[in-house]
């Protein structure tokens, strides 16, 4: 156990490093968030695997309902929330949400989605969910996700190895990240 926490330690003190100097040129808050958030899964996933946590089929289950929760919660949220409440989640992630109920309630959701390239650069879509349900359309985001859901079952299923934990630390933070970032279903 010590050689394996002495090589968690140096690979989060190099992870660190690479993102600390990418955030001196960037300024990217997300990103450095995103790299925090990762490494403390890294960390969690690595105490359950000791505690084998990993055996529970509870602990299995709540794994994979992260991703359709985060899902839900990007589509349904900026309509569903009103109020003091909506406005407080919108400050909180920089007007996103307002963004994001704009695109849902003005446009509706289609089947194959549609071309907004006419509308002004202002008027973005940073939730990788949304953006993919109103670009790609309902069909193209129903199989997206079912893709998520067949590799994130995978990735689960993999976690006897540490390689199989960072993958699905790596998934996990994704899933989360998608939430404010656009680039979670890059077709391209």
């Amino acid at each position: 156990w010590d050689i394996v926490r002495r090589h968690r330690i140096l690979f989060t003190v190099i992870a660190l490093s690479g993102g600390l100097y990418v955030f001196l040129y960037s300024l990217s808050m997300t990103g450095m968030l995103f790299l925090l958030m990762f490494l403390a899964f890294v960390w969690v996933f690595e105490y359950m695997e000791k505690w084998h946590a990993f055996d529970s089929k509870v602990v299995k289950t709540a794994l994979q309902c992260i991703f359709p929760v985060a899902a839900l919660i990007s589509v349904a949220g900026p309509v569903l929330l009103q109020g003091r409440a909506f406005d407080i989640v919108n400050k909180l992630v920089t007007t996103r949400l307002a963004l994001s109920r704009y695109y849902l309630t003005t446009f509706g959701i289609s089947l194959l989605g549609r071309d907004f390239s006419d509308l002004p650069a202002a008027v973005t879509l940073d939730c990788s969910y949304t953006n993919l349900l109103m670009h790609g359309g309902f069909l193209l985001f129903i199989i997206m996700c079912i893709g998520y859901a067949v590799m994130i079952h995978k990735a689960v299923n993999e976690t006897g190895s540490w390689r199989g934990r960072v993958r699905l630390a790596i998934i996990i933070s994704f899933v989360i990240a998608g939430m404010s970032e656009p680039f979670l279903f890059n077709e391209s």
